[in-house]
Order: structure tokens, then C-alpha cells, then sequence
């Protein structure tokens, strides 16, 4: 676990949901057919952070967010969370996927509340923790609709409720606001922030947007290459505005500078090894 302090009271405190990689790789495939799509990974993350992961289609941001997951096996090395090796889901991680993956059948209170009794939530507490968790994402209102019946970014807040569900250690989301429209994301991004802000869980965001990292993120980090590997690993210690904007700060151009130039010399290395 992460220690952090708090500068205005000078105490130290524990913040759960660190992760660390080590020297982890992945392969699709055995013999001949073995396709290594990663590796090597070695990376800190403290808990509490806003980690995105930047990087072209087919690098492995996917992949690496479903290891941590627990949906796949890492091939070599290892992945902790708290120090504990990760080999399976377990309910001290969250996931939102870029579809949401509701269950139409139920009302979206019914999704959440389904979710707390998989993690083996008392039957009694699960309605007041569903329409909790709910009203912390803005769905307070709609919690006795049907899926189906919700926008797309109402879908995603929901799923963001159910990964929210038994209180994960770390929020898993792999590019949850790409089909979104732009106005629609811009408040997703804020929504999303504000939550993190007042969690302080550890967030692992993919996303194939510079801007989208650097508006969220506390972390960025850009893989690349064949397999995929961390090229670039960069602190965003940017300042925001009233109304939580980061583009105002004198850093944002550079940093985004430093994340462009890195993708774009990924793709040119990987245009240069294609067979002509």
C-alpha cells in the first residue's frame, strides 16, 4: 500500500490498491504460434493514483488491464496488488469496459444489487448500497429504469456503479467513454475525476486520447512497440480551474508534446518493419 501525507495535518496515512509489475510479459499462443504481445513490464503504481495508459491500437493496453483483472494468466513475471500476487478476478477490483455489458432484463438498480450479491453483500444492506452508489454517480433519479431505456454515458455510469460495487481497491476501465459523443464525454471526464477525487481509489484508465490522460490523469505512461512496452512514463502534475480544467496550465502544451512525439515514433518504427 501506498503512504502518503497529508500536508496540512502533517498525518501519514495507508492508501490501499498499489499495484506493481514485474518484469511481466504475455504471449497468445504455445510453439511456433506463440505471438508475444508484452513485455516487459516493470512499473510502481501507489495506491491512490490516476494511472492512464496511452497508445496506439494493438500495443496491449487491453491486454495488460485484463491481467490485472485476472481474466488472463501472465505468462513471465508477476503482478501484486497490497503484495498480494494476482491469479484470479477478486472483488478488490472493478471493471468497466468500453461497452457497458448491462443485463437488460434488470433495472439499473437491479445491475448494481446484482453485483454487491456476487460479492456476497447481506441481501438486506444491497438496495441501500445499489441506490448509494447510484446517487454517487448521478443516477439516482434513473435507478428504477431498464437498462436499454438509459443514453450511452447513463450506461456507463452505471457499470462505473457496479465495478463500484464492495468497494474495490482499484478501478479498471479500458476506454469506457471512446463511443461516447464529445459534450457527452467532456462531462464523463468530470464526473469521473470528481469521483476520484473523493474515492481516492487507484484508477488504471486506457484510452487512445492524449488529451483524455493528460485531463485526468495524476500519471501517464505510453506503450508501444512489438511486444508492447512502457516507451514513455511521465507525472501530470497539472493545475485546474475552477471548473477542474487542465488546459489552462503552461505545462499542458509540453506534456502533450512529450506523448504525441513518443506514439508517433512508435508508429513510424512499426511502419518501417512492415514487409514491403
Amino acid at each position: 500500500m501506498a503512504t502518503t501525507t497529508d500536508d496540512n495535518s502533517g498525518v501519514v496515512a495507508t492508501r490501499p490498491g498499489a499495484l506493481r509489475f514485474a518484469d511481466v510479459h504475455h504471449v497468445y499462443g504455445q510453439g511456433a504460434s506463440a505471438n508475444p504481445v508484452l513485455g516487459p513490464i516493470d512499473l510502481d503504481v501507489p495506491g491512490g493514483e490516476f494511472l492512464c495508459i496511452v497508445g496506439a491500437s494493438g500495443c496491449g493496453k487491453s491486454t495488460l488491464l485484463r491481467l490485472v483483472a485476472g481474466f488472463m494468466p501472465v505468462s513471465i513475471g508477476r503482478i501484486t496488488i497490497d503484495d498480494r500476487e494476482i491469479s484470479a478476478p477478486g472483488p478488490d477490483r472493478g471493471m468497466v469496459f468500453q461497452q457497458p455489458t448491462l443485463f437488460p432484463w434488470r433495472s439499473v438498480r437491479g445491475n448494481v444489487e446484482l453485483a454487491l450479491k456476487l460479492r456476497g453483500y447481506p441481501r438486506g444492506e444491497r438496495r441501500a448500497e445499489a441506490e448509494r452508489l447510484l446517487r454517487q454517480v448521478g443516477l439516482g433519479d434513473a435507478m428504477h429504469r431498464r437498462t436499454y431505456e438509459l443514453s450511452g454515458g447513463m450506461q456507463q455510469r452505471c457499470a462505473t456503479a457496479r465495478a463500484l460495487a464492495g468497494d474495490p481497491e482499484v478501478l479498471l476501465m479500458d476506454e469506457p467513454f471512446g463511443a461516447l459523443d464529445a459534450i457527452t464525454r467532456e462531462h464523463m471526464q468530470q464526473e469521473l475525476h470528481a469521483l476520484w477525487r473523493e474515492t481516492h481509489k487507484t484508477i488504471v484508465f486506457v484510452t487512445h486520447s492524449v488529451d483524455e490522460a493528460l485531463i485526468l490523469g495524476t500519471r501517464a505512461i505510453v506503450l508501444g512497440g512489438r511486444p508492447g512496452h512502457v516507451l514513455l512514463d511521465l507525472p501530470l502534475n497539472l493545475q485546474r480551474d475552477a471548473e477542474g480544467d487542465t488546459h489552462h496550465d503552461a505545462g499542458y502544451a509540453d506534456l502533450r508534446s512529450q506523448i504525441s512525439h513518443a506514439m508517433d515514433d512508435d508508429y513510424q518504427r512499426s511502419q518501417s518493419e512492415v514487409p514491403r
